[in-house]
């Protein structure tokens, strides 16, 4: 004859469904078994934690679960995960620094300032088509000297996310960019398009100060720098003309328009960095600049979040 009994038994015990059932399961088991199961409350766990349990103690946390279960933590293991494998995280994961590092900071500033130039060139191409068009932004005049500060950020961002681009080629005739440079060009990210074209209303649309410790463009300053530079762009901000060129971070640039060969080297940029930047979707295109979500590295529960969008903030 046939027996059901394992049948049966299978039954009794089903196999869990998931990780999370087997552990509710066994810690309900061990907390059920006879004598006073007693339970230890740690605000942490240290490698020694592990180390000394006992038979029968077990704890409620894997060993070095900080590497995945903390912001920072889950960070520098995908850094390391990308370097040992050459894997590509940002394809699957959005951006991510830990700001208390001083080489992630620096390569943060350079990605916002990077993204700043994008917005630019992405907010320039939609004017200008609207303009030619005659579409609309009819009174739109461009800042050639920032244009052409996007266009030479965005060419070395392609050079670095093509594998197969040599540091040696063409690194002349990339110049370095003055800390001025990146504030104006931040800043003007930052402009909306009606100050762009000049629309009657836009008195009201802008300005943030800048922070005590920080420029616009994400440059430190130092020593007594730091107290004139507040009160002057305290002072400033309430004062902003509605005239953008009339802007102190914007004098003697030259405003105008883009040659054809200027317009077509900058859709072609945006053709190879569109190709090559996995995360071009996240990027809002001319609508706006990224929102960053700050939130301390080793907090949980969402405590601590906060979102912001200019770089004396983040910093």
């Amino acid at each position: 004859e046939t027996s059901h009994r394992p049948a049966e038994s299978a039954h009794r015990n089903p196999k869990p469904r998931s990780l999370e059932e087997h552990v509710a399961k066994a810690s309900a088991s061990l907390l059920g078994a006879p004598g006073n199961p007693k339970l230890k409350w740690c605000t942490n766990d240290s490698a020694a934690d592990y180390q000394n349990l006992q038979q029968e103690e077990f704890f409620n946390h894997f060993h070095n679960n900080h590497v995945l279960t903390t912001k920072a933590g889950l960070a520098a293991s995908l850094s390391q995960y990308s370097i040992a494998t050459g894997a590509d995280v940002d394809r699957f994961f959005p951006r991510c620094y830990d700001l208390a590092q001083r080489g992630e900071r620096e390569d943060f500033v350079l990605d916002f300032r990077r993204s700043a130039a994008l917005k630019v060139a992405l907010l320039h191409v939609h004017l200008d088509t609207q303009q030619s068009s005659s579409a609309g932004a009819m009174g739109y005049t461009c800042n050639l000297d920032l244009l052409r500060a996007a266009e030479l950020t965005l060419q070395r961002w392609c050079w670095d996310l093509d594998a197969g681009h040599l540091d040696e080629e063409g690194m002349q005739d990339i110049p370095t960019l003055a800390e001025d440079t990146w504030d104006a060009l931040v800043l003007y990210s930052d402009l909306t398009q009606a100050q762009l074209c000049a629309e009657p209303g836009n008195d009201n649309l802008v300005r943030h100060v800048r922070r005590r410790h920080h420029r616009i463009g994400g440059g430190s300053l130092e020593g007594d720098a730091r107290t004139r530079e507040w009160v002057a762009t305290a002072d400033e901000a309430r004062q902003r003309s509605s005239d953008i060129r009339a802007w102190p971070e914007f004098q003697g640039h030259t405003w105008g328009k883009m040659s054809e060969e200027s317009r077509s080297a900058l859709s072609t940029l945006l053709g190879c960095l569109e190709k090559f930047f996995s995360q071009w979707t996240l990027q809002g295109g001319w609508v706006g600049r990224n929102v960053w979500i700050m939130k301390p590295g080793t907090n949980s529960k969402g405590s601590g979040i906060e979102c912001m969008n200019s770089l004396p903030e983040l910093l």
